[in-house]
């Protein structure tokens, strides 16, 4: 049984969260960002991330499209399209 404030099982086993990993360039080199550093983010198809001006990132889909995202309070919000 899994202990509700840890991430232990009552017999001394342990789980890991796995989160999947995106390219990010933050202007200078790439690296890879968690699902977590994009929370607020659609993940579906999501192939590249770029750090853009005054706490926006521009998150780049499979299919071409561009999606601007606001950092608000920690969390990314209010996509925005430019066509």
């Amino acid at each position: 049984m899994l202990n509700r404030y840890s991430s232990e099982f009552d017999n001394g086993s342990s789980w890991e969260v796995i989160e999947q990993k995106f390219d990010y360039f933050n202007g200078n080199d790439w690296k890879k960002v968690s699902e977590s550093w994009l929370d607020g983010v659609n993940l579906e198809g999501l192939k590249e991330v770029f750090e853009d001006v005054n706490n926006h990132i521009k998150c780049v889909y499979e299919d071409g499209k561009e999606v601007y995202y606001e950092n608000v309070h920690g969390t990314w919000g209010f996509p925005t399209v430019f066509r």
